[in-house]
């Protein structure tokens, strides 16, 4: 009988090969892909479930392979920056709504407003005070979403009744945060009007010193609805310099792979601006130095008529898109994320 843990390890391998964002390019044998993916395994101690995202599967010398942080050492460096050498940090005012709402507008940094929260099934206001489904009804149309929620985890646009007693059957023993609907600059909605296009930008505080590691462009489809996350259907698009956006997008494979324009509206990638950008990078840099105990963050920014405005900050953002849209960040992650 073949034990367990190798008919694990062989699933694992499979499912790593499933899916390539390159269908149209010529691909390795299979032999190749499972010798490399073998290879990778005992090098970094982990599957490489990027490898069809990193382009591994084509035939193609330009790849170094060896360029790519394994998912292993990034999250080691992400945490030890996190932890930032002491027992404790500032990580949970990033990972609770409501904290980091309260904690943003001390600040005076632009976030939509937290309005109520549901904690273990009592509602109250933005004071912690208890209140009403009626009161909170009141607001007209708002975000729900989980008070600690990740990936878009429970977040729905509330317009009416229905529709809000509905969500709170479906997400019934969750922590919630209600939030101010945003209204998103025009040119963003340009490219999709129904969700929030979101600017994912990473800043890395190292001795003092807040500089931007990367960023990209959330924006949603048909497929994702409200949300633009890339793991619910939306697209992550890479911005130069200047705001600009670079010309492919991808997403997953089942949606599309790569792609040049949005799906639904038509909008050519490469033609497109952000709007408010320069503002944006400006004000990711002044808000993570409030955050000083926190080495990096992945800030999901909405460029709103007035300028940008803060959605989340993220102290486990992830790099797999970044890689996927800019190649190899193992020199980059070591030499910014590193804790000396």
């Amino acid at each position: 009988m073949i034990p367990q843990r190798l008919v694990g390890f062989i699933k694992s391998i499979s499912k790593a090969m499933e899916n390539s964002y390159w269908p149209d390019e010529p691909h390795k044998s299979r032999f190749k892909q499972i010798c490399e993916l073998i290879n990778w395994r005992f090098k970094n101690k982990e599957i490489n479930e990027f490898y069809t995202l990193y382009g591994f599967d084509r035939k193609n010398e330009s790849i170094d392979q060896t360029s790519y942080i394994d998912y292993r050492s990034f999250a080691g460096l992400r945490w030890n920056g996190n932890k930032n050498g002491t027992n404790y940090s500032q990580v949970a005012l990033l990972r609770d709504k409501y904290l980091f709402f309260k904690f943003m507008s001390l600040n005076r940094l632009p976030v939509p407003k937290v309005f109520a929260e549901r904690i273990s099934g009592c509602f109250f206001d933005s004071d912690l005070n208890q209140t009403t489904v009626d009161s909170i009804l009141s607001h007209g149309s708002f975000f729900a979403k989980s008070l600690d929620g990740e990936c878009g985890e429970n977040v729905k646009l509330i317009e009416d009744h229905s529709a809000f007693s509905q969500y709170l059957s479906s997400v019934e023993k969750s922590d919630l945060v209600f939030q101010d609907r945003v209204v998103q600059h025009h040119e963003m909605s340009r490219l999709n009007p129904h969700s929030v296009n979101t600017i994912r930008l990473v800043t890395v505080n190292k001795n003092n010193d807040v500089q931007v590691f990367g960023a990209l462009l959330r924006v949603g489809t048909v497929d994702s609805k409200e949300r633009d996350n890339t793991s619910q259907g939306g697209i992550a698009i890479g911005i130069n310099p200047d705001g600009s956006l670079t010309p492919i997008g991808i997403r997953k494979p089942k949606y599309g792979g790569r792609i040049e324009k949005h799906p639904d509206t038509g909008v050519v990638f490469s033609s497109f601006t952000i709007p408010y950008y320069k503002e944006a990078v400006e004000l990711a840099c002044r808000a993570h130095r409030a955050f000083y105990r926190v080495g990096s963050i992945g800030w999901d920014i909405a460029i709103t008529p007035d300028g940008p405005v803060f959605i989340e900050g993220n102290d486990n953002w992830e790099i797999q898109s970044f890689q996927a849209l800019y190649g190899g960040l193992r020199d980059r992650c070591n030499e910014m994320m590193s804790v000396k």
